[in-house]
C-alpha cells in the first residue's frame, strides 16, 4: 500500500481560514498538513452550511495499477467522518495517474452519498479543474496560482501556523540527536539511571512503590516546569534524561499523559519532541509516544504519525505507540478521545494518592 499522512483531524480553531477561491483552496492544504506536498492527492472533508473544513487525509500518489485500491481505502476513511462533501486536491504535474485515481475515487464517494464539491490538480503554477466544464472560467489547460505565496498562505504564516517546505523535513524534526551533541545526555541518563536503581524500582513495572513513584512524577513535572511555555523549548540535558528515563515507568508515563489536553498539546508537543530525540534510543519510545499523542490532540497528524513511527521502529510493540497509531490511522477524532483521568491513574498504585 503506497504511504499516506493518516487522516488530519480539524485545525485549531483558534485560527479560521476560510478559503474563497479554488486557488485558496489549494493554497490552504499546506497549512492543514503542515508541509507542501508533491505527488499527493489530498481529501479535506467539509461540514455544515457553511462549509466548514474538517479532517484532511493525503496519500502518495500511487502506481497505476493501485489506483482502485487507494480509491478504496481513501474512501472508507473518509466515509466514517460522515462529511457533508470532500474536496479533492490533486499535487501533480501531468493526469496519468490523477484522472483514473480521481475517478475511481469519485465513484465510491458517489456510492457512500458524499458529494465531491471540487476536484482539482495542483501542478507546477497551474490549477486544473476537473469538476467544472466552463472554459471561460476553468480552461482545460488550467489557470495559473502561486504555489509558494498566495493569500490563505500568507495569512496562515502570520497567524501562527508553521508551513514545512516537504515531508522530508518533517521527518527530520524528529531525526535522533547523535554524536557530540548526544554526550552530554549519556553522561546525565547514566546519572539518573543510578538513582533511580538506588531506590529499587524496576523501569519496566506498572506500578510499584508509591514513594518511587511519586519520586518520578515529581521530578518529571519539575523537570517539565523548567521548559513547557518557553519558546523552543530548550531543554537541558539532564531535564532530558529525567524524563526520557522516569517515563520508562509505565505509571509515570501514564501520569505525564494526563497532562496533556487540547488546551496544552502545543506546548507539550514541543516538549516531548525534544525529549524525543535527544534521548538515548532505548529511553525515547515513551517520549516519542506522548508526543505523537500531543499532535493529534492540537490537530497536527502529520506530526503525530511521524512522531508514532519513529517510536515503533525502536520498540514495534510499544503499547501506547501502537494505541495512539491506531486512533490517528484510523481517522478517530481526537476530540472523541475518552480522556485519562489522573485519578484513575492514581489508584493503579496502592496508595500513591495519600503522598504527597
Amino acid at each position: 500500500m503506497t504511504p499516506t499522512t493518516p487522516p488530519h483531524p480539524e485545525p485549531d480553531p483558534t485560527t479560521v481560514l476560510r478559503p474563497r477561491s479554488v486557488a485558496d483552496l489549494v493554497g490552504v492544504v499546506p497549512v492543514m498538513l503542515g508541509f507542501h506536498p508533491t505527488d499527493s492527492l489530498v481529501v479535506v472533508c467539509v461540514h455544515g452550511p457553511r462549509h466548514r473544513l474538517g479532517m484532511t487525509v493525503r496519500v502518495d500518489l500511487p502506481p497505476l495499477s493501485h489506483a482502485d485500491e487507494v480509491a478504496d481505502e481513501v474512501a472508507g476513511h473518509v466515509a466514517r467522518q460522515e462529511p457533508e462533501a470532500v474536496l479533492l486536491v490533486a499535487f501533480a504535474d501531468d493526469d496519468v495517474v490523477v484522472a483514473p485515481l480521481l475517478l475511481a475515487l469519485r465513484s465510491r464517494l458517489a456510492d457512500a452519498d458524499v458529494e465531491v464539491m471540487e476536484a482539482v490538480r495542483a501542478g507546477g503554477s497551474r490549477i486544473v479543474s476537473y469538476s467544472c466544464a466552463d472554459g471561460a472560467c476553468c480552461p482545460t489547460e488550467g489557470f495559473p496560482y502561486d504555489p509558494g505565496g498566495g493569500a490563505m498562505l500568507a495569512e496562515a504564516v502570520v497567524g501562527g501556523h508553521e508551513v514545512l517546505p516537504d515531508r522530508e523535513a518533517l521527518v527530520e524534526r524528529f531525526a535522533p540527536v547523535e554524536g557530540a551533541a548526544a554526550r552530554g545526555v549519556e553522561a546525565a541518563t547514566v546519572r539518573v539511571l543510578d538513582e533511580v536503581r538506588a531506590l529499587g524500582e524496576g523501569l519496566s513495572q506498572p506500578g510499584g512503590d508509591p514513594d518511587v513513584v511519586r519520586a518520578g512524577w515529581d521530578a518529571c513535572l519539575a523537570a517539565a516546569g523548567r521548559t513547557l511555555g518557553v519558546d523552543g523549548p530548550v531543554v537541558g540535558d539532564d531535564d532530558v534524561a529525567v524524563l526520557s528515563v522516569w517515563t520508562g515507568t509505565i505509571v509515570v508515563r501514564d501520569l505525564l499523559w494526563t497532562e496533556i489536553t487540547r488546551e496544552t498539546a502545543r506546548e507539550q508537543l514541543a516538549l516531548w519532541r525534544e525529549v524525543g530525540r535527544r534521548a538515548l534510543e532505548p529511553h525515547r519510545p515513551a517520549a516519542l509516544s506522548l508526543a505523537g499523542f500531543a499532535a493529534w490532540m492540537c490537530g497536527d497528524g502529520a506530526q503525530a504519525m511521524t512522531a508514532l513511527e519513529r517510536a515503533m521502529s525502536i520498540d514495534p510493540g510499544y503499547s501506547m505507540a501502537v494505541l495512539v497509531h491506531t486512533a490517528v490511522s484510523g481517522g478517530i477524532d481526537p476530540r472523541r478521545w475518552p480522556a485519562l483521568a489522573q485519578a484513575d491513574v492514581v489508584r493503579t498504585v496502592p496508595g500513591l494518592g495519600d503522598s504527597s
